[in-house]
């Protein structure tokens, strides 16, 4: 692949003068879900010709003195239940209360004024309720609580303000157990009218057979890194020929990633509105029981210039976090540093930092962790989605149970890539258990 570019970039300096720029593939590296195709002028999965995006119903509206919202038969994670009204879609609000922020849907309603929760246990002096969020003195539940067998956890319930937390983030929603699948799923319309839908960070549970697809809703509050990790209960080995693809609100395919076997990880900067989870088989194998997980880096600003050097490297303070940086021609190396003050593993990726994609040729990353002595520990070219960089202590012992200690990230273009030596990215970094 790198010499196919090389040649290409060879070829392009002596005939460019005379026939222009050739175009760039953008659909090299690109794999659409089922059903699509890429276009290779953007790099977009547009939806085949003559299947349907599917219409979005309504469902935002105000039932008021003990009314049903309806109009549009969707109604999840939007409707407001006054007065003891059902939010379809979004949890069953009984005994007064407002149920606000939608969330739980089928399996982990809220219960609120010590009501019982759809699916959930009885709530009892504002409590928890099994299975259901926390009763605020017989009010809006907020905050989610323990949530058992399949109910909502934390804020899934009922994150107050439409799954929005405090100060504007996205709330949670899914909880230590998260939602359960509700077959058929296996298309986009079937997954606006299942009642799952996620609202914020937490999971959805289920199980994928030798020749099915899964689709799942959520809707994003506010633009956010948002993070969706598949794993199993009964190992990463038994997720085999599987592709996890993200899609736009009509459909079409927005990244993706596939594998022979191991478990899968997609991130991405999105903006709010609705989106779209899919998984899906790229050959038959055996069924699997799976958690789709999705959470939120915290945002840790920009790189402080100049970190060149692991004399001046930008402090990373957090856990799970995201620093926003930038590589031009007379800018060319960025150092991170973190402390462990216990044995840790850990996770760094770079994604995307504007319009250039991981796809093309225009994010061409390399990603180096050192220790605090500056030695090169280990290192990755284009681990991650396209030509981007993805250094993983889960799947490689490099980056895993690392001593405590000083350490760094070094951010540069990769070695083999002769085109995009300035781009705009984002470093996303988590500290796990051993």
């Amino acid at each position: 692949m790198r010499l196919q570019s090389l040649l290409f970039f060879s070829a392009f300096l002596v005939v460019g003068v005379a026939c222009g720029p050739a175009p760039v593939d953008k659909c090299e590296k690109v794999t659409c879900f089922p059903g699509f195709a890429c276009n290779p002028n953007t790099g977009v999965c547009d939806i085949a010709a003559g299947t349907g995006g599917g219409g979005t119903g309504t469902g935002g509206s105000t039932g008021t003195g003990g009314g049903t919202p309806t109009g549009g038969g969707e109604g999840m994670g939007g409707g407001t239940a006054m007065g003891g009204g059902t939010a379809t879609g979004g949890g069953t609000s009984t005994g007064g209360g407002s149920a606000t922020g939608g969330g739980g849907g089928t399996g982990g309603g809220t219960a609120t004024g010590g009501g019982t929760g759809t699916g959930g246990g009885i709530a009892t002096g504002g409590g928890f309720g099994t299975g259901g969020g926390t009763g605020t003195g017989g009010g809006t539940a907020t905050g989610g609580g323990t949530g058992t067998g399949g109910g909502v956890g934390t804020g899934g319930g009922s994150a107050t303000g439409g799954g929005t937390g405090t100060g504007g983030g996205n709330g949670t929603g899914g909880g230590a157990s998260g939602l359960w699948e509700v077959e058929p799923n296996d298309i986009k319309s079937q997954a606006d009218t299942s009642g799952v839908v996620l609202t914020g960070a937490g999971s959805i549970n289920g199980s994928l057979s030798p020749a099915e697809a899964d689709l799942f809703k959520f809707t994003l509050a506010n633009a956010a890194v948002v993070r969706f990790d598949l794993k199993s209960s009964q190992g990463c080995s038994v997720i085999q020929s599987t592709r996890l693809a993200l899609l736009h609100a009509d459909g079409t395919q927005y990244i993706a990633d596939e594998n022979e076997y191991g478990c899968l990880n997609l991130m991405r900067y999105l903006g709010a509105g609705t989106y779209y989870i899919a998984l899906s088989r790229v050959a038959s194998a055996a069924v699997f029981s799976y958690s789709i997980q999705l959470s939120f880096p915290s945002d840790g600003g920009t790189e402080a210039e100049p970190n060149d050097g692991t004399f001046n490297a930008t402090p990373l303070n957090e856990t799970d976090m995201y620093v926003s940086g930038s590589l031009t021609s007379t800018d060319t190396d960025d150092y991170y540093a973190f402390t462990l003050t216990q044995p840790r593993t850990i996770v760094a990726e770079i994604i995307e930092g504007g319009i250039e994609t991981c796809e093309s040729l225009l994010v061409d990353s390399f990603l180096q962790l050192k220790s605090g002595a500056g030695l090169v520990i280990t290192s990755n070219d284009d681990g991650a989605r396209g030509y981007c960089s993805r250094i993983d202590g889960q799947t490689s012992s490099s980056a895993a149970n690392l001593p405590a200690g000083t350490y760094f990230l070094h951010v540069k273009s990769s070695p083999e890539d002769m085109t995009s030596l300035e781009f705009s990215y984002r470093l996303v970094f988590r500290v796990v258990s051993p």
